[in-house]
């Protein structure tokens, strides 16, 4: 018959099609095309008798996860190269992968993939169109958790889990799974992936939804370059359970007890690290793929040391199982016990000495110091802001803050103002003046955009909040994101430990301010009074250890004209990042504040104004304790302050400013005149 062929090959091969077709199996040829991910779940899948076959683009099988009898599993390829699951039945991922003897991570390529168009790759531009934006997915997910009143009593019941706390890791709720959504963010911050944690003790409780989960270290974008301790745990609400009740810096693997990376071991350089392993098996086997990772480097010196959490409660599996049953305390009492022993990471060579850690310059990349106000507030650094009580400072800083929120250019070296800028936000943190009845009002005078400015007046639970509680000045600057942070003053946030007098105690407070700019870009304004005594180095000048003087890259002082009340200057005394900026004038008047252009006010100028009004202040407040019990004469007045060392003419100015009277005690010669306060 024409046409007709007795090819064996031939032959074989149209059998091999037809059998493909009936039994709804893949071709080793279409295997060896596909490759990756998507290769090892078919084959998977084939092994078990799940039928894989093609489906338009990608394939059906039947579900292995349960008595499927028809085709519910769709297996497809990701823009990624990563292999997409899903049983339209309703059963969970992890519990697909458990019964075909998977992980999670297998579902990821090695090494990220182009996406695919008609089995040909497409551009690495088209690739990065294909990719998902994260953060619109997350904040929807978070305001549905903050709206949701069950969910939230939920996470608190059966995770511990507080609404702050989940504010902090933007944890969100889906609703129509019950389950909540955790982002995974690089350490810049930058979302990746997104993990779910289910509300129940189901068989699967974590499902991977977005590629990068389980590459990416959750908590990372949290950690600073201060040396502070760092605890590691086995999962994200772990991690989150930990910073909760300690305040510590937690991370967590996001592939899974065992999942360890060597990207993530540099992000832990030069911390003390603490390892909280689950209870279990699983919890076993990851810390010794920890200790085996941290090993090198906890020999070389890069980590400071490794200490671990070895005593067990029986009750507990682990961080949130002891939160729930213990309480807060034990959280902290079983990071404590750790430090009992330090543990070096097994070696398989003699332990070797700790040796300089040396960096090439050549190895550097030589960046520029950009600016908020050039050159006066650099970003990324510590700006002081120095003067004398009543000189203004405060409202000089709200007027900063209104050219960031508003965008208003800065007054240039010319001292005229400059062109409109992108506006940003302010963090400002106030201990000495009301929102509603100072810095809101200035603010508004100023002309300033109330919605980018952001107060940070203490903690939810009422209690004040200082500098030294860096994690809680860290979570305000994560979510507000400023272009300026204001501390105002800084003696005000200092808390009772630490003595704005000490060195040691002042060094590494700012080390930790100054690494909180870098980490996020912003300038650090740190307002700051003076010593009494106008005899100092003008760097001298700043109450306090010299250290707040040596860490802040610019220094900033506030001072009147003395021979105009209402005229002052903004003059820089320190410049480390660029050469001294011109003095700046503005005014202070009832109408408000106004920039007056260059300044021709010098540091004398000030200093003299400075010790004239201190030499006031000082009679003033001699009138007020001599005069306290009632008048008094005039000569004893004279001699009592001669004795002082106060001149009579500076007593008279004082007179004049507290309004104290003069009255005529008698008649005639024998009359006395008096002083008394009004």
């Amino acid at each position: 018959m024409p046409g007709k062929t007795n090819a064996p090959e031939v032959t074989e091969a149209r059998e091999r099609q037809q059998l493909q077709r009936n039994k709804m199996m893949p071709g080793d040829a279409d295997l060896v095309n596909l490759g990756g991910p998507v290769e090892t779940v078919l084959r998977e899948l084939t092994a078990r008798g799940c039928n894989p076959r093609r489906s338009g683009s990608g394939w059906q099988a039947r579900c292995p996860s349960h008595g499927d009898s028809t085709p519910s599993l769709s297996i497809s390829e990701g823009a990624d190269g990563r292999a997409l699951l899903k049983c339209h039945a309703g059963c969970e991922l992890g519990s697909i992968l458990s019964t075909i003897n998977l992980k999670a991570t297998d579902l990821f390529p090695e090494e990220p993939q182009r996406a695919r168009r008609n089995g040909h790759p497409t551009s690495r531009k088209e690739t990065k169109q294909l990719r998902p934006d994260l953060e619109p997915v997350i904040e929807a997910l978070h305001q549905a958790l903050r709206r949701d009143e069950s969910a939230q009593r939920l996470l608190l019941e059966s995770r511990g889990i507080t609404l702050e706390t989940a504010k902090r890791y933007r944890i969100g709720w889906d609703a129509k799974q019950r389950r909540w959504s955790i982002p995974i963010r690089r350490p810049d911050g930058v979302a990746v992936g997104l993990k779910y944690h289910r509300s129940d003790s189901g068989q699967s409780p974590k499902v991977i939804s977005e590629s990068g989960s389980s590459v990416a270290l959750f908590g990372a974008d949290h950690l600073l370059a201060d040396g502070s301790l760092v605890v590691i745990t086995e999962g994200e609400l772990d991690s989150a359970v930990v910073w909760q009740a300690s305040g510590l810096h937690a991370v967590s693997g996001s592939g899974g007890a065992a999942a360890v990376k060597a990207e993530w071991i540099k992000l832990l350089h030069g911390h003390p690290v603490v390892l909280w392993p689950d209870n279990d098996e699983r919890g076993r086997e990851g810390l010794s793929r920890w200790l085996d990772h941290l090993g090198p480097d906890v020999r070389n010196g890069a980590i400071t040391s490794v200490r671990i959490v070895r005593k067990r409660l029986p009750e507990c599996k682990d961080a949130t199982d002891c939160l729930l049953k213990h309480g807060p305390e034990i959280i902290r009492a079983l990071i404590e016990s750790a430090f009992a022993e330090v543990h070096s990471a097994p070696e398989t060579k003699p332990r070797e000495a700790v040796r300089p850690f040396l960096v090439n310059l050549a190895k550097v990349e030589p960046e520029a110091v950009s600016f908020l106000w050039e050159p006066y507030f650099p970003r990324g650094k510590v700006t002081l802001l120095e003067g004398e009580p009543g000189d203004g400072k405060t409202t000089f800083a709200l007027m900063v803050c209104a050219h960031v929120t508003n965008g208003r250019g800065w007054p240039g070296p010319d001292g005229e103002l400059g062109p409109r800028r992108e506006p940003g936000r302010v963090l400002y943190l106030s201990c000495e003046d009301g929102l509603a009845d100072t810095i809101r009002p200035r603010l508004d005078r100023a002309g300033g955009d109330p919605t980018r400015f952001v107060a940070l007046t203490g903690l939810t639970n009422g209690e004040p909040i200082f500098l030294s509680d860096h994690t809680m000045v860290e979570a305000a600057m994560a979510e507000v994101r400023p272009a300026l942070m204001v501390v105002d003053p800084i003696q005000g946030f200092l808390g009772a430990r630490v003595d704005m007098h000490r060195a040691n105690e002042v060094r590494p407070l700012m080390a930790r301010l100054g690494n909180l700019a870098e980490t996020y870009g912003c300038a650090v304004v740190v307002i700051r009074h003076l010593r009494k005594s106008s005899g100092d180095h003008r760097l001298h000048r700043g109450l306090g250890s010299i250290d707040f003087t040596a860490h802040a890259r610019s220094i900033l002082r506030i001072g009147r004209d003395p021979n105009d009340s209402e005229a002052r200057a903004a003059i820089q005394v320190k410049a480390s990042c660029s050469a001294e900026g011109p003095a700046i004038g503005f005014r202070i008047t009832d109408r408000g504040f106004e920039w007056t252009g260059v300044s021709s006010l010098s540091i004398q100028d000030m200093e003299a104004g400075e010790t004239d009004r201190s030499a006031r202040d000082e009679a003033m407040d001699f009138l007020k304790e001599a005069l306290a019990e009632g008048p008094v004469p005039v000569r004893d007045l004279r001699g009592d302050a001669e004795g002082a060392g106060l001149a009579w003419r500076t007593i008279e100015l004082a007179k004049r400013a507290l309004g104290v009277r003069a009255m005529k005690s008698g008649f005639g010669r024998g009359g006395t005149w008096q002083w008394h306060l009004p």
